[in-house]
């Protein structure tokens, strides 16, 4: 049965050009390319692997991941990728299965001659692990540019498609903003811990929703330790209240902003929801680069104003 695109694709393990296994799984919540190729070092392959090396800083920042698979072995693969400088994994699919379950293997013909082989076929694969595009018997100086443009539209329309349902309905019968906690939390060296969205490749402040019966600390507590495995030390105060409806795009939701002192080592727990933990100076903070409101929140922190919008 061929491939369409909405289903889900093919599930697969492989290892890559180091001999780690790689699934299709370990990237669940991500955007993927996923271009199969004929062969390491041809001059097209080089090619077209040179258009995604080229664009992959982009991709990267937008939580787009490249994969490419041939039938070469993981020890050809590390050659290609040094040579090339490949900054993505080149995945072995030596037994040609993955290529077959995508239907891009078969019959070839070069020069009068018919043989097997791998097509040079491109798959795109949305957060959720379904088929979004698909790209067959593409050229490998002209494909990539449609990726591009098809990623940039359809990551934006499937996410935006989704909250417009979503706020259709809340607006129209539930008719009340929900309640959200953000944690500015600093370490004792007084870093400040933001977290990398994986939606939108954006840093942001660790926080949430407040579920039923929780406290104003208690939800920022967990949240806290769901997204980093920091724990809350100390309650340092009151930052601001945040009700503009306009300050998440996907509903209304008002944000109770608050400081704190935090322990801990910083790492990645809910790896559907984050990319990255880290701790930044007060003096080097991504203000340009700050999901929601977030900026605003730590502008008012730092000055000592408390906020109110």
């Amino acid at each position: 049965m061929s491939l369409t695109v909405g289903a889900i694709a093919p599930s697969f393990e492989l290892a890559d050009a180091t001999g780690e296994r790689v699934r299709l799984a370990d990237f669940q919540g991500q955007w993927v390319i996923l271009y199969f190729y004929p062969r390491d070092n041809t001059p097209s392959c080089t090619k077209e692997s040179c258009a995604y090396r080229d664009v992959s800083a982009t991709l990267g920042d937008r939580n787009v991941v490249i994969l490419g698979i041939s039938p070469d072995s993981v020890a050809s693969h590390a050659k290609f990728q040094q040579k090339l400088n490949l900054p993505f994994r080149l995945l072995a699919d030596v037994d040609t299965s993955v290529a077959q379950a995508y239907g891009s293997y078969g019959p070839k013909k070069f020069m009068g001659k018919e043989y097997l082989g791998v097509y040079r076929d491109t798959f795109l694969i949305d957060p959720t692990g379904k088929i979004a595009a698909i790209y067959r018997r593409v050229k490998p100086d002209a494909h990539v540019a449609q990726v591009l443009a098809d990623l940039g539209s359809g990551a934006a329309t499937s996410v935006n498609w989704f909250w417009r349902v979503v706020r259709f309905f809340l607006k129209r019968f539930w008719r009340h903003p929900f309640v959200a906690v953000s944690v500015i939390a600093l370490t004792a060296g007084d870093r400040l811990i933001l977290i990398q969205r994986r939606d939108t490749g954006q840093w942001s402040l660790p926080g949430g929703m407040m579920d039923w019966g929780e406290t104003i600390l208690d939800t920022g507590a967990r949240e806290l330790a769901e997204e980093t495995g920091l724990r809350l030390k100390s309650f340092e105060g009151l930052v601001g209240v945040y009700s503009d409806p306009k300050r998440d795009p996907r509903v209304h939701a008002v944000c109770i902003a608050i400081a704190a002192r935090v322990v801990g080592e910083p790492q990645v727990l809910d790896v559907k929801e984050v990319r990255a933990v880290q701790a930044f100076p007060l003096s080097d903070l991504p203000l340009a680069d700050l999901a929601h409101d977030h900026a605003q929140q730590l502008q008012d922190y730092l000055s000592g104003h408390l906020g109110l919008t």
